[in-house]
């Protein structure tokens, strides 16, 4: 298979990331109150700086959405069903975070590269109008859910507070703060733009650093069987599902249709552990579930790639 090779140049760093904060915490260069503060941090800094960039810098009106609603529609639709099913077994918070590891996906630091090594950049920029709504339409609706399922009280005061505090969130506000840029049409000035650029290039390192760190101070075995669950909604359900609105709910082109089932094969992202861990949720089946999909990405892949609509150039 031509691609085998480049999947594993693309998700090897993943692996040693991972395996960087596992060592860092087996070697007692963090402890775990230590990796919940670093958690806590690259949460409230280093994400809102990657995520209001990203907004800052799109230009939505040339995103076609033939793609990213396709994509999109599979997602959510996901996510809702893994939602009302689980939190009947488990609680509110625990069944969302299950919903949001089988719907978003490692899209920039595997799904860029892997995509534009085998597709070129028509690929690329069908990837690209994913990516830009990629947190604003799964990490928002997720807060939510959280925030509501955070709130006590009655339904409807519940509701009220999630929805104050979503609008006030770490991820929620700097989407719309980085959005409602992008629509006034400024470019970002020098500094900010450097000193961003430099937050957001940390984000998704630091958050692999530390998912492997909580990998170290949890264990994988005792995670291993939700983390498979995890994992196989990620890596199977999504494509399937994506593979099914794609083809026949949205009629899309062979290429559209190969993006949005191979971003639908992407391993979890390291951002569902962020959550987990700042609502005090499933955060180490959450870590596995990053891991072990990441781990399984690679040869369900090989398997899938000559399965997609256009072959690999």
């Amino acid at each position: 298979m031509e691609l085998a090779g480049p999947v594993l140049d693309v998700v090897l760093p993943v692996y040693a990331l991972i395996a960087v904060g596992w060592a860092a915490l087996r070697a007692g260069a963090l402890d775990a109150d230590g990796v919940r503060r670093c958690t806590d941090f690259t949460f409230t800094v280093f994400v809102p700086a990657q995520l209001f960039l990203a907004m800052a810098r799109t230009d939505f009106r040339t995103l076609a959405p033939g793609v990213p609603a396709a994509y999109f529609v599979s997602a959510l639709t996901l996510f809702g069903l893994v939602v009302a099913v689980r939190r009947r077994r488990v609680p509110m918070l625990r069944a969302a975070v299950e919903g949001l590891a089988g719907a978003f996906g490692n899209t920039v630091m595997i799904g860029i590269p892997l995509v534009k090594l085998g597709w070129g950049d028509a690929a690329l920029a069908m990837l690209l109008s994913i990516v830009a709504l990629h947190s604003l339409l799964l990490l928002s609706t997720a807060t939510f859910v959280f925030e509501v399922a955070a709130a006590s009280g009655a339904p409807l005061a519940g509701a009220l507070r999630a929805l104050r505090a979503s609008l006030t969130h770490p991820v929620i506000l700097p989407i719309l703060l980085g959005g409602s840029w992008s629509a006034l049409g400024p470019p970002l000035p020098a500094v900010a733009d450097a000193t961003l650029s430099l937050l957001a290039a940390a984000s998704s390192p630091l958050c692999l650093v530390l998912l492997g760190a909580s990998l170290g101070r949890d264990g994988l075995a005792a995670a291993l069987r939700p983390a498979l669950a995890m994992s196989a909604l990620k890596l199977v359900a999504l494509p399937a599902v994506s593979a099914v609105v794609g083809r026949w709910v949205f009629g899309l082109a062979p290429l559209e249709l190969t993006v949005v089932v191979l971003t639908a094969a992407l391993p979890i992202g390291a951002n569902v552990f962020l959550f987990a861990e700042r609502y005090r949720s499933d955060g180490a089946p959450v870590a596995a579930a990053v891991v072990l999909s990441t781990l399984l990405a690679a040869p369900l892949l090989a398997i899938l790639l000559p399965l997609l609509p256009v072959p690999p150039r």
